[in-house]
């Protein structure tokens, strides 16, 4: 999110429903490089509590190291890393692989 200057509340809410649509699918949303304008929108509109702070990291001097803090929290976050792993949803059909996290 290093180039996102201002959000609004369309961008929130699109937001929002892939936090959901990701969570309902044992997925989670990190976001990379926000600048304090976006942190703080994305705390006014309540996103940042649901996301969870621990899943969103502010652009640094470095700009690799919000990048490198989000990939270690993603191998945290893998199944293999985890104690208990999120439930998964019975399909009638095989889909392809996805990775458990987004990072933008």
């Amino acid at each position: 999110m290093k180039n996102a200057r201002h959000l609004d509340a369309s961008t929130v809410m699109a937001m929002e429903y892939l936090h959901d649509y990701l969570r309902e699918t044992g997925r989670y949303l990190l976001i990379s490089g926000s600048n304090p304008e976006v942190t703080r929108v994305l705390e006014n509109s309540g996103l940042l509590a649901k996301i969870g702070r621990e899943n969103i990291f502010p652009a640094e001097a470095n700009p690799t190291v919000a990048t490198r803090n989000a990939l270690k929290r993603a191998k945290e976050l893998l199944p293999e890393n985890r104690s208990t792993c999120a439930s998964s949803t019975t399909r009638s059909r095989p889909r392809a692989r996805v990775p458990k996290s987004v990072i933008y």
